[in-house]
């Protein structure tokens, strides 16, 4: 008979049975799987589970010949691919490998490729079956990572897209602007519109940032008819020259006038800083108030609303051209105002003096006079 230490080492499951039916030994991986089992009867311990026999005994056993043979644990259900050899006196010894194919079954018995006959080809075959599952687990892991890739490609692409339309976008207001030399009424409708059709959003409005003695407050430039009833459809009628004014500190673009700052709500029914909306006034269910300029230096705020998929940190990012070209007209504007009436307060000084002032260019040509000139001289001012 083999040496039990051999025995052992070549097939780690393996069982000596003696004459009476007795287990005198188990292998190693036989024994960490069903247990302490030797001195209990074989059939007690083990079903033969093919071939089909009327008496599992020792005697039996070792007729059966090199056949074969299905055996199956009683305490846990480990199948065994078997053979039963006659061994001395009366002793009969099973040889044999787990019959499981499935390495996560495998290790729910608590073995591995170790405990196979050193001859079984399933351990060739657990081997195969470990690289493809490697080698298909590296494939997924690749195709998910080129899966990520290639909707992060979609996302930029979409960005520089909406990037290069607004490019373009502020290069035709700049334009106009220029040629104009002013921002009227049309021209900011015009941005907005077009603002409002590069976000997808359902209406908006652009408003300076003013203040008097009662402090900051928003006077629209430009904004969506979104009157619910005659009154508000007459207000709006009314102020669509002067623009629409808004003092109400508790509405969400007051936000940005106190907090000096782009405001950001995708859900505005539970924000607190939402404020109570008229009966009537349309849904608001997201909402940007974009601030061109910062802090005191606020000079307008470009409301959006409702955009379907809301107002992400990449957009308002992206936005951050408009902003800035808003901030820069409104200033634009505003410092031609003042400029102009400083102009104007000037040429009055200018034409009250007693002294008489004349303006000449660098080749010597008059161009203005005051009135005391034309009465010192008797030339008319033109």
């Amino acid at each position: 008979m083999i040496a039990a230490e051999t025995l052992a080492k070549r097939f780690p499951v393996h069982a000596i049975i003696g004459p009476d039916g007795t287990l005198c030994q188990v292998g190693p991986a036989l024994a960490r799987v069903c247990g302490d089992v030797v001195g209990q009867n074989f059939a007690s311990c083990f079903e033969l589970t093919r071939p089909t026999l009327a008496t599992v005994d020792a005697h039996t056993l070792g007729q059966l010949g090199p056949v074969f043979c299905q055996v199956s644990c009683r305490a846990n259900g480990l199948p065994v691919r078997a053979e039963f050899l006659p061994g001395e006196d009366g002793h009969v010894v099973m040889i044999g490998s787990p019959a499981v194919l499935d390495t996560a079954e495998l290790r729910r018995y608590g073995l591995g490729l170790d405990d196979f006959a050193v001859t079984d080809p399933s351990v060739d075959f657990f081997m195969a079956l470990t690289t493809q599952r490697a080698t298909l687990d590296e494939l997924h892991t690749v195709n998910a990572r080129l899966r990520e890739q290639r909707k992060e490609l979609e996302r930029n692409n979409v960005r520089l897209s909406f990037r290069n339309a607004l490019h373009q976008l502020i290069e035709s207001l700049q334009r106009s602007f220029i040629e104009a030399g002013a921002a009227s009424q049309d021209w900011w409708r015009r941005a907005l519109d077009d603002v409002m059709r590069l976000t997808g959003s359902e209406y908006g409005f652009v408003a300076a940032v003013e203040s008097d003695e009662q402090g900051r407050y928003l006077r629209t430039f430009a904004i969506n008819d979104v009157s619910w009833n005659e009154d508000t459809r007459n207000r709006y009628a009314a102020a669509q020259a002067s623009g629409i004014v808004f003092r109400n500190t508790n509405t969400l673009f007051s936000r940005v006038l106190v907090e000096g700052q782009t405001v950001v709500a995708n859900d505005v029914e539970p924000d607190p800083g939402a404020g109570e909306r008229p009966p009537g006034h349309p849904p608001l269910t997201r909402f940007l108030g974009l601030a061109c300029g910062r802090g005191d230096q606020l000079s307008a705020v470009v409301g959006l609303a409702n955009r379907a998929e809301g107002y992400s940190a990449e957009l308002v990012s992206d936005l951050e051209p408009a902003a800035i070209f808003i901030d820069a007209c409104v200033v634009g504007v505003r410092n031609a105002a003042r400029r102009k009436d400083a102009e104007a307060a000037l040429s009055k000084v200018v034409e009250a003096t007693a002294d008489g002032i004349v303006t000449i260019d660098e080749r010597g040509v008059i161009l203005t006079v005051n009135g005391a000139v034309s009465t010192l001289f008797g030339y008319a001012p033109e």
